[in-house]
């Protein structure tokens, strides 16, 4: 038995521009008919450069899918059928597809308003009262296909109460969209802008058009205030920004306005209120008010507050500070501004003549610094910068400094072991803080000592070194023995007292030197390495983001 023809794929609607190819697709199974298409119910042939088979004759099978090459609305515009004749004259198996609309685009005038069976000019009024109703209509001539028609008022959708859709009488291949709303006249249209919304694919990106048209409404006045954009009052920086209100009435008749601050009527420009600069006492409840023949309007209102910098007031209790060591002190920082600044401390260990911080790093995040346990690493400058935040801006202001001088007896925080190497020179070494400064020191091993400066057989001790506001001392070993293995005693004294240290040395053999150097020194250095990786990545993370450049 003989498979009957059947449609695989039919042509659907399809849209293109003029000058394009269409392309209709036709696939039928166990095809043994002719393959023939239709326009608007006519024979459309098949002619090379305009209408051709998609597929080659030769491999076409069941493949009856037509190409359109460059479409014109006036030639290819309307509905095509695929056909297929039977198998043979005995076979009822011819095939007819239903029609699919092949829709040639063509662009359509932009819209326009008719209002009481008058066209409306772009940006024309229309007058209605205040409590009736008004029909306006939305027109779109020549389109293929026909216009989609949207309303809003101002930025509000409007829904209509109808959209018609109909052939041109001269051009039947172009359509007529109108659209039709019903709009209620109340105080809150005046001033709107009413706009009809054509859309149509041959339009330019984005693929739309508008008519616009204002609506004259007669009510109370409703006043607005511009300028008053929450974002725009927050930021009002005094001496710098400008405060610029308008005062914006709608209201028919046209109504007069005035401006009043706390309660109380200012001067103005009319409806503008403009203030150049604001400064802090510009703050407060400012509202406008307008009238005209039918009434007064309510007032509205907007909270104006002025932003200023932080300030630095009193910062104390006195710019030089002298505290005993392992005493405790407390600075305050005292600063106004708008909004409330916050407290940073600063304390800058070295500084420079020309009051640049070299090394200032943040030691506290609120008015006051309370340092207790004062030791000698708590000398140098300290500085109060206070900080607020108006608009994406951050104002500062830095307080004149306080210089902290630490007096006491002699101390250290180093706990030195030194490797010596047989037959080799060594140093020993060791930084000691005090204030007043060292007036006498010497070493001692066993039951030798070594003034400093001094020197005796294989020992010198050297001149003190200042180093950062400390002393660094150092013995020299020359020729090192196992015999020099032991602890060496510091003794440095000033004003305040004497204390010592002690430095242990380990001796190591010379033999195979190199290598046991680089592993001895290696275990011995790596707790100092690491602490300092730490200590600097920590003040350098603290200067990139907290760092002081200038005191003034």
């Amino acid at each position: 038995m003989i498979a009957l023809q059947q449609f695989l794929d039919v042509p659907s609607y399809t849209e293109v521009n003029p000058d394009e190819n269409a392309l209709l697709r036709c696939r039928v199974s166990n095809k043994r008919g002719a393959c023939s298409w239709l326009r608007n119910n006519k024979p459309v042939g098949m002619h090379r450069g305009k209408y051709e088979w998609a597929t080659p004759r030769t491999k076409m099978n069941g493949d009856c899918t037509i190409l359109i090459r460059g479409a014109k609305l006036h030639m290819d515009n309307g509905n095509w059928q695929c056909q297929v004749t039977p198998s043979n004259f005995d076979m009822q198996d011819a095939l007819s597809s239903p029609p699919a609309a092949l829709v040639v685009r063509a662009e359509p005038e932009s819209p326009r308003f008719l209002f009481n069976g008058t066209l409306v000019e772009p940006n024309q009024k229309i007058i209605l009262s205040a409590g009736a109703r008004a029909t306006v209509i939305c027109e779109v001539r020549y389109g293929n296909p026909p216009a989609r028609v949207e309303w809003y008022l101002d930025s509000g959708r409007l829904t209509p109460l109808s959209q018609t859709n109909t052939s041109e009488i001269e051009k039947p291949d172009v359509w007529t969209t109108r659209s039709i709303l019903e709009i209620g006249a109340t105080r809150f249209g005046y001033g709107k802008q009413l706009a009809c919304r054509a859309y149509h694919p041959s339009y330019p990106v984005p693929h739309y058009r508008n008519a616009y048209a204002l609506l004259d409404v007669t009510y109370v006045p409703l006043v607005s205030i511009i300028g008053a954009e929450k974002k725009v009052l927050a930021n009002l920086e005094e001496g710098i920004s400008t405060l610029s209100l308008e005062c914006k009435a709608d209201g028919n008749p046209a109504p007069s306005v005035w401006w009043t601050k706390d309660g109380q009527e200012i001067m103005s420009n009319g409806s503008q209120l403009l203030i150049v600069p604001v400064m802090r006492k510009h703050s407060g409840i400012y509202g406008c008010q307008a009238k005209n023949d039918l009434g007064t309007s309510e007032s509205v209102k907007t909270d104006i507050d002025v932003k200023y910098p932080p300030r630095v007031i009193w910062v104390g209790p006195e710019l030089r500070l002298d505290v005993d060591l392992y005493s405790q002190t407390t600075f305050e920082c005292i600063a106004d501004g708008n909004p409330i600044p916050s407290y940073q401390w600063y304390h800058c260990p070295r500084t420079m003549d020309t009051n640049m911080c070299l090394d200032g790093y943040i030691i506290a995040s609120e008015a006051h610094l309370s340092l207790c346990n004062v030791t000698y690493s708590h000398r140098g400058s300290y500085v109060c910068i206070v900080k607020n935040l108006i608009g994406t801006k951050e104002r500062s202001h830095w307080s004149k400094v306080i210089t902290l001088n630490v007096s006491g007896p002699p101390a250290t925080k180093d706990v030195e072991i030194v490797h010596g190497w047989k037959s080799n020179m060594t140093l020993l070494k060791t930084t000691i803080c005090a204030e007043p400064p060292p007036k006498a020191a010497y070493w001692v091993r066993d039951k030798l000592r070594f003034d400093v400066p001094s020197a005796y057989d294989r020992y010198e001790a050297t001149e003190k070194q200042l180093l950062d506001g400390c002393y660094l001392y150092t013995l020299i070993v020359e020729d090192v023995t196992p015999v020099d293995e032991g602890n060496y005693k510091l003794y440095v004294e000033n004003d305040k007292g004497i204390t010592n240290y002690i430095v242990t040395m380990l001796v190591h053999e010379s033999v195979n030197v190199a290598p046991m150097k680089a592993g001895v020194l290696m275990i011995a250095t790596l707790p100092l390495i690491i602490t300092f990786f730490i200590v600097y990545c920590h003040k350098k993370n603290d200067r990139k983001n907290n760092s002081v450049v200038f005191y003034r």
